[in-house]
């Protein structure tokens, strides 16, 4: 237990009692995070990279959460579960100008299936949403709306 006197002339001293001096602790050290998944492993690498994403991270990036792409690094890890649909399409689209032209392919080819804007009905209303999405053609309005 630590005790401070006052005295009147404005001084004080600490004084212990008791069980005497608080033990001096180590110091905590976090054990080094490895990653276990490519998809663990790119999101590191972009966190780390202070903005300056590279043209193969975006290709990476999009390979492990869409589909693979010709040029993207090989790994050993599994692939995981991607890097966030919206992550990976926001860097690939910056990066289409740098692009090959087979890397092109296989954005044109997956944007081909896909319709820009759903129209979703609103409950109880007699207008729309619009959604960017992708959806299926096959897609039904339930018949409660």
């Amino acid at each position: 237990m630590l005790v401070a006197a006052c005295t009147g002339g404005g001084n004080s001293t600490p004084s212990t009692t008791g069980a005497g001096a608080l033990a001096q602790l180590d110091d905590v050290v976090a054990p080094e995070w490895t990653p276990t998944t490519r998809s663990d492993e790119l999101l590191q690498t972009i966190g780390n990279s202070a903005g300056d994403v590279t043209v193969q991270q975006a290709i990476d990036a999009f390979s492990v959460t869409y589909t693979p792409m010709p040029g993207a690094t090989p790994s050993s890890l599994p692939a995981g579960d991607g890097v966030g649909t919206h992550t990976a399409r926001r860097l690939i689209e910056a990066a289409r100008s740098q692009l090959a032209p087979e890397q092109l392919a296989v954005l044109d080819s997956r944007d081909a299936g896909a319709q820009d804007a759903v129209l979703i009905p609103v409950p109880g209303g007699d207008t729309s949403t619009t959604a960017s999405t992708t959806a299926s053609t096959t897609a039904s309005t339930p018949s409660r709306w």
